[in-house]
């Protein structure tokens, strides 16, 4: 039985950037489950274009990778948790950063320092992609609070970690062959635009 995609009505989607002045439709269907206690999943993927609609944890794998392969994870806090994964058992980290990816197609992360064990009971109620490797999760969004230590990565880009050195009332460009993120701090909020 064909069971239609339905774009997700949600306003609390704060979807990245996919293109100038473009983000992704969040797009989801309802499948039958006889192994789901509710009887029934939920599946979710990011229309980018006819030809581009991945699920939105592809973009979690993605950062997974990145921070895995540059030895990034290595200097992140050891949680005492562990899961088992694809034939391992995988020790979680926690990143110190609240971390938000502002656009894709490439993929660039805004890294906001953030002490978890200092805030246990914090809560962000943004949406969000797991990671496999980290109990922290991966947000999407395009505006984040400001700070004056933010930095920002991107596994598109081969960039580590860097200052996004943004002051307050001031603008940065993250610059790339055909485009550019431009991002504005303004009334204590860093937000964005594609171009």
């Amino acid at each position: 039985m064909f069971i239609p995609w339905k774009e997700n009505p949600s306003p609390r989607q704060d979807m990245p950037w996919n293109g100038p002045d473009s983000r992704p439709l969040d797009q989801y269907k309802r499948t039958t489950s006889f192994f789901s206690t509710t009887g029934h999943n939920y599946h979710h993927r990011w229309y980018n274009s006819f030809w581009d609609k991945p699920e939105p944890n592809h973009y979690g794998r993605m950062i997974d990778r990145f921070v895995i392969s540059t030895g990034l994870i290595e200097q992140w806090r050891e949680t005492g948790g562990s899961v088992w994964y694809g034939g391992d058992t995988i020790t979680l980290r926690e990143a110190p950063y609240i971390l938000t990816f502002f656009s894709v197609n490439p993929l660039i992360v805004i890294m906001a320092p953030f002490n978890y064990a200092e805030n246990p009971d914090y809560v962000d109620r943004r949406n969000f992609v797991s990671s496999k490797y980290l109990v922290n999760h991966y947000y999407h969004a395009t505006k984040v609070p400001y700070q004056a230590d933010l930095q920002w990565l991107s596994p598109d880009l081969n960039e580590m970690p860097q200052s996004l050195g943004i002051t307050e009332g001031g603008s940065i460009e993250i610059k790339w062959d055909d485009g550019k993120l431009i991002l504005e701090e303004k009334d204590g909020w860093v937000s964005s635009r594609r171009e």
